[in-house]
């Protein structure tokens, strides 16, 4: 039975890097990419906790910073099975001309959790409103975007050290 477990986690470190491949314009062109963050959440009262996180996107074989972001928030769990939070995001990302814009992004979310034995269920939603500021073609782009961000996730609890897990994410534009 060891085996069998050992085997399955090994896939699923193997997975990401199978599902991380990417159409580019050209298809000889293989670009390497990732995502670095650092977070802190600190417990205040009984099921209310405060966070701050920074995270660095990094594309065009790790050579160059597309994106860079600071997030502060609560978080509030209601019950085992659902928990709810509001956060504000500062975003900085880069166009298509090599400057960085400023995008401000404020979110709602309520998750609902489910436990069964060693795997953990979830599923997000949040309401995800954000901010342009300056200037910016109107026609191309909406200033104050309203999304609907839906997340189901898998977590399986291996040991106290290990959880893999695997997420898919879908977005609704609502204006």
């Amino acid at each position: 039975m060891k085996r069998i477990h050992i085997i399955i986690a090994a896939l699923g470190l193997l997975t990401p890097c199978v599902l991380n491949a990417q159409e580019t314009k050209n298809d000889l062109e293989n670009d390497i990419r990732a995502r670095l963050s650092a977070s802190i959440d600190k417990k205040v009262a009984k099921g209310l906790h405060l966070f701050a996180e920074g995270q660095m996107r990094a594309y065009d074989n790790l050579s160059t910073i597309g994106r860079y972001q600071t997030e502060f928030g609560a978080s509030y769990k209601v019950n085992q099975h659902l928990k709810t939070s509001i956060s504000y995001i500062l975003i900085e990302k880069q166009n298509s001309n090599s400057d960085y814009s400023t995008r401000n992004r404020f979110c709602l979310d309520l998750t609902g959790i489910y436990k069964t034995g060693d795997w953990k269920f979830s599923l997000k939603e949040g309401l995800l409103l954000t901010n342009r500021p300056g200037s910016m073609n109107e026609y191309q782009n909406v200033r104050n975007s309203l999304n609907l961000a839906s997340r189901l996730r898998a977590d399986w609890n291996l040991s106290e050290k290990l959880t893999p897990y695997a997420y898919t994410e879908m977005r609704l534009t609502l204006n």
